[in-house]
């Protein structure tokens, strides 16, 4: 079965990408700060608290600048595909329904969790 993807909500991909790229540059600004911390201990015998919070403070304004921009770019690229895709037609997609084969392994996972 095919199908055809006409249109992109724009304020749709413009959260889930501004989203991903916040929580994504959060989780490794945060690893690295714990890292170099606990690697300061180690190497050094320090104790610095104040390095470790100034750099979770760049890490969140990092992350939240990264997430900002990447959600003006994820609405500017759904705006640019709406915009092709109006002369193109847009992507099309084959799809199958799967009802009655072997099942997925995230349908298994699915069933485990239950």
């Amino acid at each position: 079965m095919k199908k055809q993807i006409k249109k992109i909500n724009i304020t749709s991909l413009a959260i889930v990408n501004g989203t991903l790229v916040f929580g994504v540059m959060l989780l490794i600004g945060i690893v690295i700060n714990v890292a170099v911390f606990v690697l300061n201990q180690i190497m050094f015998g320090q104790f610095d608290f104040v390095a470790l919070m100034a750099g979770m403070l760049g890490s969140l304004l990092t992350a939240v600048l990264l997430g900002a921009l990447s959600f003006v770019l994820g609405a500017f690229s759904a705006w640019l595909y709406n915009f092709v895709a109006g002369f193109t037609g847009g992507l099309i997609l084959e799809l199958e329904d799967h009802r009655g084969k072997d099942e997925s392994l995230f349908e298994k996972i699915e069933k485990a969790i239950e």
